[in-house]
């Protein structure tokens, strides 16, 4: 022993230890060690395909669009990389303290790539440092995107936080797809709304070799109480393609809106509400264009709301002549005592023909119940008086 050694001088050169991470395998699906009991998963694509729609088919992305067809009253531009997509996979379909997300799917945009970063929790134990990963990347975003996360995703994920007590820094706005969609698409049922089925309609896409979500939580269980792994790699895949999809739903969207885009014939109705909603009047009468057709023609596909709102809109734009004669058709077609009074008021109001406003009257007061006949009376006396007034001006007119 030296000197040094004895006096306790000597000091050995400290070298820093090389960061160690573990690897482990699910399948084919390769994960790296985050921390106890908390693994991650980072791949990058620039050329992710689904059906007949491919990643670089919306270069450069436009996404400022999301704020109108979010009903978001801002006019401020998108970036790209401002979004976080987010999706997770739980151990149940409540949001009780019983049930927990054990993987999260984050995606982003990333120099024109599309990055996706899979956290996988493998033990409860594992909690605080798996919800504080996941607060780390939404830090980094200002705009948060999920799929029905408003109600299932982010509630359960403040919950666990409350638990740990902390709380969620929710990002400055958050568009949840599954709502956008459904203006989009007002007349599908309730239950095809699943992101599955609107892949397939928007993005031609039919997932093969997919599990169920109602698999999800046996698997995991059996992984965590066992040590079974029984399908951990399909659980993976199943939520990067979740992650996958609703990235290319939500560009799908916004090139929709932005390119007012009423090729479907599915789309047109929504489109055209989400354009008036936004005061893009003349734009929404282009894009509900078909629906005067249906009516008249008499083809399927003919929704009275929408034959309603075509009418409204062209009222709005100033085209009475095409509003009342959208109401008069809706009034025979349908027997709409509220589009006949809608006609009533345009023929008296706006185009000045009291006679034919006499006409449709006489319809609403025969057919009227007791208490709406005294405000019909008045009305039929207001426009006997202006259609006397009208007949003698062009006496006058005639003679001289």
């Amino acid at each position: 022993m030296s000197i040094k050694q004895k006096l306790g001088l000597y000091k050995p050169s400290l070298q820093p230890i090389p960061e160690v991470r573990i690897q482990r395998s699910f399948g084919t699906v390769k994960c790296n060690e985050l921390g106890p009991y908390v693994l991650e998963r980072t791949i990058s694509t620039d050329s992710l395909k689904r059906g007949d729609r491919l990643l670089s088919d919306y270069h450069p992305f436009r996404v400022s669009g999301i704020l109108e067809l979010a009903l978001v009253r801002e006019n401020h531009p998108v970036h790209p990389e401002d979004l976080l997509f987010l999706d997770t996979e739980t151990t149940g379909l409540s949001r009780g303290a019983g049930n927990f997300p054990f993987l999260v799917g984050l995606g982003y945009f990333e120099n024109g790539s599309l990055v996706i970063r899979q956290i996988l929790m493998t033990s409860p134990a594992g909690e605080k440092q798996f919800l504080d990963a996941i607060q780390e990347e939404v830090r980094k975003h200002s705009h948060l995107v999920t799929y029905n996360g408003k109600s299932f995703d982010i509630p359960l994920i403040k919950n666990r936080l409350i638990l740990q007590r902390d709380r969620l820094h929710p990002p400055v706005l958050h568009f949840d797809l599954f709502h956008i969609l459904k203006r989009l698409f007002p007349h599908r049922r309730l239950g095809r709304y699943r992101q599955k089925d609107l892949e397939a309609e928007l993005l031609g896409f039919s997932r093969e070799d997919d599990i169920e979500g109602a698999q999800v939580p046996q698997i995991y269980f059996d992984f965590v109480k066992y040590g079974t792994d029984t399908g951990m790699e399909k659980v993976i895949e199943h939520n990067r393609l979740d992650l996958e999809g609703m990235m290319l739903l939500f560009l799908e969207a916004v090139r929709v809106y932005t390119d007012l885009d009423s090729s479907r014939a599915s789309l047109r109705s929504g489109l055209a509400r989400i354009l008036a909603h936004n005061h893009r009047y003349f734009e929404a009468l282009d894009a509900a264009m078909e629906i005067q057709d249906l009516l008249l023609d008499g083809k399927e596909g003919f929704h009275y709301r929408d034959a309603l709102f075509r009418a409204w809109l062209e009222r709005r734009a100033g085209n009475y002549e095409e509003a009342a004669s959208t109401y008069e058709t809706i009034a025979e077609r349908c027997m709409c005592d509220y589009s006949r009074l809608n006609l009533v008021r345009i023929l008296e109001y706006r185009l000045n023909r009291p006679h034919q406003a006499i006409e449709h009257v006489d319809v609403l007061i025969s057919r009227a119940p007791p208490p709406d006949l005294p405000s019909l009376a008045r009305r039929r006396a207001r426009l006997d008086m202006k259609a006397k007034k009208l007949d003698e001006r062009r006496g006058r007119e005639s003679s001289a």
